[in-house]
């Protein structure tokens, strides 16, 4: 009851929050910008090889992505959406990331945008030149075939410095610091009677989980400044640029986002550049599938945006990598069976390399165990490598798990695992039906070793490999396992391919009638090499 409690309270105040923004957009107070819906990254939705004029050397994904009528829909959702929350259009759009190209002027200005906003390195490109104060701190037009757009530019200092410092200061001293570089910026301006802009932008919530009370003692101190100095004021954007109209014309708008003025954390990564070879595939089958529902494009604007992307390559990693790889791919497959197509079986396998984790022992000694399902002997597996879910899932936070230990090992000629549940694991129980345990050799070569109770309560213990379509087909039946209070299994090296000195990467997971209940290392591999004689 509390908890449904506090969910209430939150949803309330959270109905809140768009009237008071409208209201106080209404009366002149704030101006809201929009964002493409799905945060797509425009330029390369427009043209994936626009990622090689913002870096030569970025490796591009096999195919070629070029769907600027996708890019057009997700700005326009996002101005029709603010429309009728707030009553009129937007003017302004931060693209997302900040993404700027030639391309998206075209699109962001029939759409009724009136300016956007990106990083001043992008600017300092677009010139080809180091920027003086003059250049930075005024609007610019970027045009393009006879369309433009207003472009503004961030000031990155101030602006990351509210993003990744301040929130270590004393709140007083940071609002304090940030008026310093407002006036230093006036100093080093000239004495022209023109009106400079310093644009101040970054993620709109990221930064205040940092501070203390949400930020809340710093925005006093720094609109309390704001309000009583005499050389600064506060504008809106639109605002500035009807009294202030730009008189620079860009030469070109360099492709770039606001982070390095590239797209590389997106694209040209291997992993980045499978996602864009699947993404190409589903949209190419919706354009060949005159009776694909709405469902099914909205599945697709969901996955060209930009966060599935943020967390493939070696830019970022979180706990949660292999939640949203798998949450990418499914969204693809969404699309497949929304047009009434089958989905290509490679979209169930993970996008993501995943990493070798540390085990709590690595294996120091052959081992040959009695594959009876029972721990008969205190010292058949006192050699092997022990993978400790207790000790992950404490670090996790997750309270109940259907697997304890994984255990692994081998002989000279069979590689052995034993699994300890935390689960009854008899057939006969309907409970089980349908569960099934796999060991997933990701290297050298994928295969799966699948022990299964069936949904007529039989088991069975088969060995899966990958066909050149990378669907799983039966390889062979196994013998070699036990099942009891745990399950004890071994499968020779040469039916799993592997030869002296391979490096193995495997994973344990537990379905239920094909889908994933869990799986063992979050986020990672268990890795270790296959034996040889000086082993």
């Amino acid at each position: 009851q509390d908890k449904k409690a506090l969910a209430e309270k939150q949803m309330e105040i959270m109905r809140l929050i768009i009237p008071r923004y409208k209201k106080m957009q209404e009366e002149g107070r704030i101006e809201l910008s929009v964002t493409p819906f799905y945060h797509p990254i425009l330029p390369l939705i427009c043209d994936s090889e626009i990622a090689r004029e913002a870096n030569r050397s970025v490796k591009l994904p096999k195919n070629h992505f070029m769907r600027p009528e996708d890019a057009a829909a997700q700005i326009k959702s996002a101005v029709d959406y603010y429309t009728q929350k707030f009553g009129v259009p937007p003017e302004g759009m931060w693209p997302s990331e900040g993404s700027v190209s030639e391309a998206v002027i075209q699109i962001a200005a029939s759409a009724g945008i009136k300016w956007m906003a990106t990083d001043e390195a992008v600017l300092a490109n677009s010139l080809g030149h180091r920027l003086s104060a003059q250049e930075l701190f005024i609007p610019h037009t970027a045009a393009k075939d006879g369309v433009s757009v207003s472009m503004v530019f961030r000031d990155r200092k101030i602006s990351d410095d509210i993003g990744f410092l301040y929130s270590r200061w004393n709140p007083r001293d940071a609002a304090a610091d940030i008026m310093a570089k407002l006036h230093h910026i006036a100093d080093i301006l000239p004495d022209d009677d023109r009106r400079y802009l310093v644009s101040v932008i970054l993620d709109g919530e990221n930064a205040w989980e940092y501070y203390s009370r949400n930020g809340r003692d710093f925005f006093e101190q720094l609109y309390g400044m704001l309000s009583s100095d005499g050389r600064i004021k506060t504008v809106r954007v639109k605002d500035f640029l009807k009294e202030n109209h730009p008189s620079s014309t860009l030469p070109r708008l360099f492709p770039g986002s606001w982070i390095n003025a590239n797209f590389d954390v997106w694209i040209g990564h291997e992993e980045d550049n499978r996602s864009w070879d699947y993404l190409f595939q589903a949209r190419q089958m919706l354009a060949e599938t005159e009776t694909a529902p709405k469902e099914a494009w909205d599945e697709l604007y969901i996955a060209e945006g930009s966060d599935w992307n943020w967390w493939y390559g070696d830019d970022h990693s979180s706990a949660n990598d292999e939640d949203f790889d798998a949450l990418y791919r499914k969204h693809l497959i969404n699309i497949y069976k929304l047009a009434g197509k089958d989905y290509p079986r490679y979209l169930e396998a993970s996008i993501k390399v995943m990493k070798a984790v540390k085990a709590l022992r690595e294996p120091v000694y052959f081992i040959d165990p009695i594959l009876d399902g029972e721990i008969s002997n205190y010292y058949e597996w006192l050699s092997a490598g022990l993978y400790s879910v207790d000790q992950a899932r404490g670090a996790m936070h997750q309270t109940e798990t259907l697997i304890r230990n994984i255990y692994y090992g081998f002989s000279r000629k069979t590689l052995f695992v034993r699994i300890d549940p935390t689960i009854d694991l008899s057939c006969d129980d309907p409970e089980m039906r349908g569960v099934s345990f796999e060991v997933n050799i990701l290297k050298p070569h994928a295969k799966k070793v699948e022990l299964k109770c069936s949904e007529q309560g039989e088991k069975t213990f088969v060995l899966y490999r990958h066909d050149d379509a990378k669907n799983w087909v039966k390889d062979k039946d196994l013998s070699s396992v036990g099942v009891g209070r745990v399950i004890e299994l071994g499968v020779d090296f040469p039916d799993l391919g592997i030869k002296e000195r391979d490096e193995i990467q495997m994973t344990v997971a537990v379905k239920r009638s094909g889908k994933e209940l869990e799986s063992w290392p979050k986020g990672g591999v268990i890795a270790f090499k296959a034996p040889d004689e000086d082993f």
